[in-house]
């Protein structure tokens, strides 16, 4: 394994990726780029990333999960739709996230 990595360590390459408190910070967060690729239909990261960032907050809330519960899945939705909004309005976004992402 070492010979292995070493034969193609030439190839590694060095990614730097913005902070977590950048990403998590409103004002450094890039609601302008998230705007322009959230109207994309070739861009299939973008709903995900919000849904992802929704389910965080729930999950920061309410100490679980959505849909944890069975017989609470239509008011987990409900509380997913109303945390995917309020990241996007923090961001200065009047968009909403398809049903199809977060259902």
């Amino acid at each position: 394994e070492i010979r292995l990595f070493c034969k193609n360590a030439r190839f590694l390459r060095v990614k730097r990726c913005r902070s977590l408190e950048e990403e998590y910070t409103p004002e450094t967060a890039r609601g302008n780029i998230l705007a322009q690729v959230l109207d994309d239909p070739s861009e299939l990261c973008t709903p995900w990333y919000i849904a992802l960032r929704a389910v965080d907050r729930f999950f920061s809330h309410h100490n679980r999960y959505p849909g944890t519960y069975d017989d609470d899945i239509d008011g987990d939705t409900a509380l997913l739709h109303t945390f995917a909004s309020s990241f996007l309005a923090e961001l200065g976004l009047s968009k909403a996230l398809k049903d199809d992402y977060i259902e």
